[in-house]
């Protein structure tokens, strides 16, 4: 760490120096949470402030006596004032120590470097409490790297720091060469291969093949190389699964293209490509026939060496479960999900619900024993996730992969359940069992158990596909999103309508938007888009059944009538519209008595326990006729405090209320 930060100052000084003129030198006393002396060179346009140095005494925002030792070097224009200058250049060291009797030890450390043109620098240290109890709390260590530019706007390194560790953070890319040279110079003992995606997974792999990590004594911590190896090799896992007699996609492994061809033939069409080790689908896709099994094969292996030919299971549903495993062999499945479209479509790019809305116990359950039996068989330590294809009305399965790593799923069921996937994932990897971690949510119960979830959590992706012409909409087995929301309700129309207003394309929920063209409804119903949901939409208010929309899209019926159920609130909400035109007439006092009827507080409750926004009672209101449409949301949200309709805030215990909660991870309902 001290040549890190020596480093960095001969470089700040050197830059800083370049931009020196003049040899006007002068003393200056500053006062800022101490004294301090600073070196100024003034000439031509620019003042050097050289090397500044402080130590004081003041408060911090944990206690009221602190120390702090800080070391700055400037570069700014002479003709601005001190309010308003604007750095050229400037550097700075600064240390914080805390002297108090209840937090023993705070300590932090800050670098930053602003030069020329504002791109700039900036090493933050994480800030370490000590506990009463002599246990170490990290504060604002985020472990993270991000770049901005800007004016004056820092690039960000995070990471903690501490008396008795040492951190660094290399930025280069996570490739077997670069890796293998910080191995070299670093010499670290243990390395864990599940907590950077699959690009980390598979540099990790390659290391391990190449008889890298054996050559330095490294160590995988968490799962090991040979289990990792056995989910990303399709044939492998395929006989790792036969082993213990769970079911899989027909499928064969080829290497060639025409090897492809040769596989989709004895399966028969209609298959599915799966490139092996590639992140987010890259490379897989559906083929109704030859010729676009040839086009699809040669893109997939650009991809890949190992390209997986599988028999198409399009229209099952997409069950996935997240997995802990510790290695005394404790086993616990933290949360399941299902995907609103059914298989086909890759999980990135589908809504998922979490959890599983339209399975019985008997599935659930079943499926939950077989994902332990498979991770336990694999050797999984830490984290994982199982997908399944599914058909409800045979109890019928197939496990599509697993894959040993935290995934955009574990991000997920993380945030949907409370359980910190990735911070006991990283304690199992160094040798805790389940038993020893505490529940971070209640802080009293142990980690050793599968949350219980009164709520309903939906994630919504979000696409950016509009802002490109002539890109194709369609969605399949691989990703073209490029991010999502969550939202969390007690039903699943809350959710849904919830995580609708969030994604950014302009919506309000899943009716009351601006109508949008569709020319052929069953053509686009067919084809999973970024926008069927809203087509959906369309088709229901227009008197689409639910097994016509269910034929069209093979979309689960429970998940159709629930958004049928949106648009039957919708209506009856638009049936009271003779209120819009009292409102231009009436006194406030006197439409108060047609507002209090019974009927109308029922079906304004509804409304809003069903996740409609002011905004869509609004509009279905038709209030948008008689004044701007915002004007129209605040008089529904005014109506409603008159007449009682307010929120709840709950709290996610992770344990539907058995134990209370002492975290304040919180939501809004009307239930």
């Amino acid at each position: 760490m001290k040549k890190i930060i020596i480093s960095l100052l001969l470089l700040f000084t050197v830059v800083g120096a370049k931009a020196q003129i003049g040899s006007d030198f002068g003393v200056n006393m500053f006062m800022n949470m101490g004294g301090g002396v600073s070196w100024w060179n003034n000439g031509g346009d620019v003042t050097t402030r050289g090397f500044s140095g402080g130590i004081g005494v003041g408060k911090w925002i944990l206690s009221p006596l602190a120390a702090r030792v800080s070391l700055n070097f400037e570069v700014v224009p002479s003709n601005q004032d001190q309010l308003h200058r604007a750095s050229f250049a400037h550097a700075t060291a600064e240390f914080l120590w805390d002297f108090n009797s209840t937090f023993s030890r705070i300590k932090s450390w800050r670098l930053n470097f602003y030069p020329l043109l504002g791109l700039g620098v900036s090493y933050r240290g994480g800030l370490t409490v000590d506990r009463p109890d002599g246990t170490p709390m990290s504060l604002g260590s985020d472990h993270a790297i991000h770049s901005l530019v800007g004016f004056n706007m820092p690039f960000r390194l995070g990471m903690g720091w501490d008396l008795f560790l040492e951190g660094k953070v290399y930025f280069l890319p996570v490739t077997p060469f670069f890796v293998e040279k910080i191995i070299s110079r670093e010499q670290p003992d243990g390395i864990l291969l599940s907590f950077g995606g699959q690009t980390a997974l598979n540099c990790g792999v390659e290391l391990y093949r190449s008889g890298v990590l054996e050559k330095y004594g490294v160590k995988v911590l968490g799962t090991p190389v040979q289990s990792i190896i056995d989910t990303e090799d399709r044939e492998a896992f395929a006989e790792r699964m036969e082993e213990i007699d769970v079911k899989i996609i027909r499928s064969s492994a080829v290497e060639s293209v025409e090897e492809a061809a040769q596989a989709a033939a004895e399966l028969g069409y209609p298959v599915i490509l799966r490139a092996a080790y590639a992140l987010g689908g890259l490379g897989s896709g559906f083929c109704d026939n030859e010729q676009q099994l040839l086009e699809l094969a040669e893109k997939s292996f650009s991809y890949s060496p190992q390209v997986l030919v599988e028999k198409s299971l399009k229209g099952w549903k997409e069950i996935e479960f997240e997995v802990m495993r510790d290695c005394y062999d404790n086993c616990i499945a933290v949360c399941n999900m299902e995907n609103f479209d059914p298989l086909g479509i890759h999980t990135g790019e589908s809504i998922v619900v979490a959890p599983c809305q339209t399975l019985d116990n008997h599935d659930i359950n079943m499926l939950r024993e077989l994902a332990i039996k498979i991770v336990r068989h694999i050797g999984i330590v830490g984290e994982c996730n199982v997908q399944y294809a599914y058909d409800p009305l045979s109890d019928d399965y197939r496990v599509i992969e697993l894959n040993a790593r935290l995934s955009r799923s574990s991000a997920l069921a993380s945030k949907a359940t409370g359980y910190p996937l990735a911070f006991v994932a990283a304690k199992l990897g160094l040798g805790y069992g389940l038993f020893d971690l505490k529940n971070s949510v209640t802080r009293t119960t142990s980690a050793f158990f599968e949350p219980a979830l009164d709520y309903v959590v939906c994630k919504i992706p979000r696409w950016d596909l509009s802002k490109f012409h002539g890109v194709n909409h369609e969605l399949g087995s691989s990703m073209k999103s490029v991010g999502e929301v969550m939202a969390i309700g007690r039903t699943f129309e809350e959710a849904i309508q919830k995580g609708l207003r969030m994604i950014g394309q302009g919506m309000h929920g899943f009716v009351d938007n601006k109508a949008g063209h569709v020319t052929d409804i069953p053509d686009a119903l067919s084809h999973a888009t970024d926008t069927r949901i809203f087509v959906l939409s369309k088709a229901l208010q227009m008197g689409y059944t639910i097994e016509q929309l269910h034929e069209l899209t093979q979309i689960d019926r429970w998940f159709l009538q629930k958004l049928r159920h949106i648009v039957v609130l919708n209506r009856q909400l638009q049936e009271f519209r003779q209120l819009a035109d009292m409102v231009t007439f009436m006194e406030p006092l006197e439409l108060l008595e047609y507002l209090e009827a019974p009927e109308f507080v029922a079906l304004l409750r509804d409304a809003k326990v069903y996740g409609f926004s002011d905004f869509q009672i609004a509009r279905a209101l038709g209030l948008g006729d008689h004044m701007t449409m915002e004007e129209a949301a605040l008089l529904v949200r005014g109506w409603r405090k008159e007449l009682g309709v307010v929120p709840t805030v709950n709290q996610i215990d992770t344990l539907a209320a058995e134990y209370p909660a002492q975290t304040n991870y919180l939501y809004l309902t009307y239930r």
